[in-house]
């Protein structure tokens, strides 16, 4: 059988060469070792261990907890904290990035050992849930494209009639089937994320004419929820480079959102403006805001602020939002204030293929 290859990433010599040694004697492949966060996340990409042990308490830029979020979501390759340090903020950071295993130095070789094989083991869970997951969503999702393809096709039928009641049976079919539809779609992009299958398929993207686009389909539900929705779109000269549908998704989520929480006559407003080497999409509304102390979660895995916590949701929208827009190299950012408005600024660079 193929051996376990595992990457140690200890910013101190003796101690990297010490557990080197310790691992190969239990049969486990060290292919590298790496001093830094930076030089962790360049062997990760280039290796590809099945697992990393990682120091918390690295020197530069980035510690171990920080260079370990990275290589989950980047990489889905499952890490064990290694840590002479049990504090109960260390803990409790580390706890937020999901680790696979924590283990206090000086450890004994039966309890590395019994924690890298636990550690492997839930992560081939994770995978054979996520592929299956992977599956079934894909089995759900193009049944309902199909249901919503029919219902608008019957939608604009019903409206030359002018039928109302069958027109408001017909939105509530339609209003079912998005939200299906929207669910299983958020979990595929999930499993994607954790399975570490986000790849990005890019293409040359104006970004002008995905917005515009986007915006018509909300065009209507303005209409109905009586709010104003105005695109105020500056084409850059140049295209993005990046994955269409995945740039859809974001900002679909961003203006369902505002939609969601923008009261009876408030307003929607989407801009989006370029600079020399990016391009930035603002989307704006009026209503409730955001207080202040929620803004940091909101990014976080099942955050939700307080207003949504009575609305259907899975808490993962804005997680696979600032996802996706790190994943093409740009930044997610919000800002809002208390009962007048919120707005969530998507800036991506000009890149070339």
């Amino acid at each position: 059988m193929e051996r376990v290859r595992i990457l140690v990433v200890e910013d101190e010599g003796i101690t990297a060469m010490d557990t080197v040694e310790q691992l190969q004697s239990m049969g486990y492949d060290v292919p590298a070792t790496a001093f830094s966060g930076k030089e962790a996340l360049q062997k990760v990409e280039e290796l590809r261990p099945d697992l990393v042990l990682m120091d918390i308490r690295l020197k530069g830029k980035m510690d171990g907890i920080e260079t370990a979020t990275e290589i989950r979501t980047r990489f889905a390759i499952p890490v064990i904290y290694v840590t002479a340090y049990a504090d109960d903020a260390t803990l409790q950071r580390a706890k937020e990035t999901e680790p696979f295993g924590y283990i206090l130095k000086p450890f004994e070789e039966r309890a590395l050992h019994s924690t890298i094989e636990m550690a492997l083991h839930k992560h081939q869970l994770e995978r054979q849930q996520a592929e299956f997951l992977a599956l079934l969503s894909h089995d759900i999702r193009n049944p309902l494209s199909v249901i919503l393809g029919y219902t608008e096709m019957l939608e604009e039928e019903v409206n030359k009639l002018e039928a109302t009641e069958a027109d408001t049976l017909l939105q509530r079919l339609k209003s079912t089937a998005q939200s299906m539809h929207s669910l299983v779609t958020t979990y595929l992009d999930l499993s994607r994320i954790e399975a570490g299958q986000l790849s990005l398929k890019t293409e040359p993207v104006w970004l002008g004419a995905l917005l515009q686009q986007i915006g018509q389909r909300y065009a209507l539900e303005a209409r109905r929820r009586r709010v104003s929705l105005t695109l105020s779109l500056e084409e850059a000269p140049t295209p993005v480079v990046a994955d269409p549908l995945a740039l859809e998704r974001v900002f679909t989520n961003l203006l369902s959102n505002a939609m969601k929480f923008t009261l009876e006559g408030g307003s929607v407003t989407v801009h989006s403006t370029w600079r020399e080497h990016e391009v930035v999409v603002e989307i704006r509304n009026t209503g409730v805001g955001i207080p202040a102390e929620e803004l940091p979660f909101l990014f976080k895995k099942y955050g939700r602020t307080a207003a949504s916590r009575h609305r259907e949701g899975t808490g993962l929208g804005l997680f696979i939002v600032k996802t996706f827009v790190e994943a093409h190299g740009g930044r997610v950012e919000v800002a809002s204030t208390p009962g007048q408005e919120t707005c969530f600024s998507v800036t991506l660079p000009f890149v070339s293929e």
